[in-house]
Parts: C-alpha cells; sequence; structure tokens
C-alpha cells in the first residue's frame, strides 16, 4: 500500500493543504515554514490516537465548523490488505481513501469543557451508489 495524496485542513498553522506525489516526496523550506506541521498530520492520520489538544487545531478553533479533517489516499494495495476489514468493500480500481475528523462539542473556541469527538470515514473513490434510485425532482 501506498500513501498517494494527503489533504490537511485546520490543523495547528494550515487551513487547507493538499499532497499528490508518485514514489518521493521531499519537504523543503525555511524554518517555521510548516514542514514538521505536515509530517505531524502525517503521524496523526496513522495512529489511532485522537486529538484532544487545543492547540492543534488552526486559529485554537475546535468546534464542529473547525473541525482538524485528515484525509489519506492509498493506492498500489495488495490482495492482503484489500481483504483487510477496514479496507474490503470500500476500494475503487485498487485505491482506498481515508478522513479522520477531529473536534470539540459544547464548548467555546477554546476547547475547555466540551466533549472532544472523533469520526473515521473508509471510502472509496466511486461517488455513485449502485441500485440507488433515480431523483426524478432535480
Amino acid at each position: 500500500m501506498r500513501l498517494c495524496k494527503f489533504e490537511i485542513l485546520n490543523f495547528k498553522g494550515l487551513a487547507k493543504a493538499s499532497f499528490e506525489w508518485d514514489d518521493m516526496i521531499v519537504l523543503i523550506g525555511e524554518n517555521n515554514a510548516g514542514k514538521a506541521t505536515i509530517l505531524q498530520a502525517l503521524q496523526w492520520l496513522l495512529s489511532g490516537a485522537q486529538i484532544k489538544d487545543v492547540a492543534l487545531f488552526y486559529n485554537n478553533a475546535t468546534d464542529p465548523a473547525h473541525a482538524i479533517e485528515l484525509i489519506g489516499h492509498f493506492d498500489r494495495l495488495s490482495d492482503w490488505e484489500r481483504e483487510a476489514q477496514a479496507v474490503r468493500g470500500r476500494t475503487h480500481d485498487n485505491s482506498w481513501i481515508i478522513k479522520k475528523s477531529f473536534w470539540c462539542e459544547g464548548a467555546e473556541n477554546d476547547g475547555g469543557e466540551g466533549t472532544w469527538k472523533e469520526q473515521y470515514y473508509s471510502f472509496s473513490s466511486e461517488e455513485t451508489f449502485s441500485g440507488w434510485p433515480s431523483n426524478d425532482n432535480a
């Protein structure tokens, strides 16, 4: 399996960023340009940990409208990986997408006394529903 695209929303100093590559990526930039932030976001995507730190949210806004979203696009899945429980039935053209969202509900934008939430999505790039009734009202 290979990560071929990575999208970041509302993580630390990044309101929105997207990266695509073929086989290798090199992050080059001046100090404080966001290289470490990109790697930290990738670490959060690939780990099973939940984000509960206000400092990781863009402008410290933790409400659902400003949720952190980390989206990984994977391709070149092996047969074994396609049959894994989290992946099976969620691929299209041998690619798989996972999205993790993190936010705090019931708190001011400081992430105070609210309830921390997370949601994981696993889906294919296919955006049509097989057998779904057509919308005749369109």
